[in-house]
């Protein structure tokens, strides 16, 4: 499927960040070996995502404050005594009061293009807001997750095998409730032999799909109808914990993306003043100029020169949210 803005260079950042992380398997057929597999498309969601910036359906109202914070400035700069009047004064006043911190520098030892590192956090921004929206109705556990629940609390019971016999540790019930009716096994070598029998069949390919990159590269992915669908349930997200989560997929994804972000020792070397090149304060005020969050606590650094998102985010740092996305459709 051919989705526009993939080759789009200032798109350059986002479709690394959506096609790691929000793709679908799209199917085709192998005449030769006449059997059906998997490839992985170029995600939708940059297109998506550039029509509804498009169409200013994102709140940008921050971007002012981004451009003079990100835009390299002279470091020093001359002024005449006559040159500063009231309107200057009151000008100069109102850049102190608005209190902007210098990322230009940051984003420059990192070699980031200010434009396209703008594009992907407006992009990460508005996809957890729509995973996150107050009220977004949480699914219920697909029927791989339930599974895999089962056999990691069957596995507390530390099998191993002698002989015939298998030994554990600890004691295990499971009651099955089918029309009323209570089925009881509380024998832990039946329940053992049943936890084989899960993760048998999680691991046959039943239970995978066969996916091929660059048409070469053949690969097993988690995603499959027969396993990895569920239902809408009647919880809500509550807009307290909305807060945390949205600060907490806003890091995960660009935290990934600067990973691997190495800082560039000569710039540093050779620039005159010090340059921040902690990523968890880049990614905090990143926080703030997308409109992730209102508070300007973020565009601080605390005490140990990091951002404060990772206090905001702590104990939510790997979270998923299994809502659907008011925006992009699928979760």
């Amino acid at each position: 499927m051919d989705y526009p803005y993939i080759d789009y260079p200032l798109f350059s950042y986002v479709n690394m960040v959506a096609n790691n992380f929000w793709w679908e398997p799209e199917p085709d057929f192998d005449e030769e070996k006449g059997e059906q597999y998997f490839i992985k498309s170029p995600s939708f969601v940059p297109s998506r995502f550039a029509r509804r910036y498009i169409d200013r359906q994102i709140d940008v109202s921050h971007l002012d404050k981004y451009l003079q914070a990100a835009n390299e400035k002279p470091i020093f700069k001359h002024y005449k005594f006559s040159e500063i009047d009231d309107t200057n004064r009151h000008d100069l006043k109102k850049v102190q009061e608005e209190n902007v911190p210098d990322i230009s520098m940051t984003l420059k030892v990192y070699h980031l293009d200010i434009s396209k590192f703008w594009y992907l956090c407006v992009c990460i921004k508005d996809w957890v807001e729509g995973k996150t929206c107050e009220g977004a109705r949480i699914s219920l556990p697909t029927h791989r997750e339930e599974l895999k629940n089962l056999t990691n609390e069957l596995n507390k019971l530390n099998p191993k095998l002698f002989g015939s016999t298998i030994k554990t540790t600890g004691k295990a019930k499971l009651t099955l409730n089918v029309n009323g009716k209570n089925t009881v096994i509380e024998d832990t070598q039946t329940l053992t032999l049943l936890n084989v029998a899960v993760l048998n069949f999680l691991d046959s390919g039943i239970c995978k799909t066969t996916i091929r990159v660059d048409g070469e590269k053949d690969e097993y992915i988690v995603h499959n109808p027969l396993l990895d669908t569920s239902e809408l349930g009647t919880e809500r997200l509550t807009k307290a914990k909305a807060k945390t989560i949205k600060l907490a997929l806003f890091y995960k994804y660009l935290n990934w993306f600067l990973k691997e972000k190495e800082a560039d020792n000569d710039i540093i070397a050779n620039y005159p003043l010090s340059i921040s090149i902690n990523k968890d304060l880049l990614i905090s005020r990143m926080a703030f100029f997308t409109g992730v969050t209102d508070n300007e606590k973020f565009l601080s650094a605390d005490n140990s020169d990091k951002g404060f998102i990772r206090t905001a985010i702590s104990g939510y740092e790997d979270v998923e949210i299994p809502t659907d996305n008011k925006y992009y459709g699928f979760g």
